[in-house]
């Protein structure tokens, strides 16, 4: 889907829609969203790997955050570009 900017004006911005967001966590460079289902995603600034993507690469778009597969998380915050997070069964 390609997104608009103001009234009837294209910029050929991409869209990304994520489903079930339990909670959007907003950190002065980069965002994160939790899912119902558990699954973290981050977007923004990535300058040193916060986004746990396993690069620097900056992301306009929303992606899944590695590393966490086989945990359910349950809450999620951010202070400055630091995260902290809480699952049901943490190994």
């Amino acid at each position: 889907m390609m997104g608009k900017y103001g009234p009837g004006v294209s910029r050929g911005l991409q869209e990304t829609c994520l489903d079930a967001v339990k909670l959007i966590a907003v950190g002065a460079f980069h965002n994160l969203a939790l899912q119902e289902d558990g699954t973290l995603w981050a977007w923004g600034n990535n300058e040193y790997g916060q986004l746990g993507t396993g690069d620097t690469q900056r992301r306009s778009q929303p992606i899944p955050v590695q590393g966490l597969s086989g945990l359910t998380l349950i809450l999620v915050r951010q202070i400055w570009e630091h995260v902290m997070y809480w699952c049901e069964k943490c190994a």
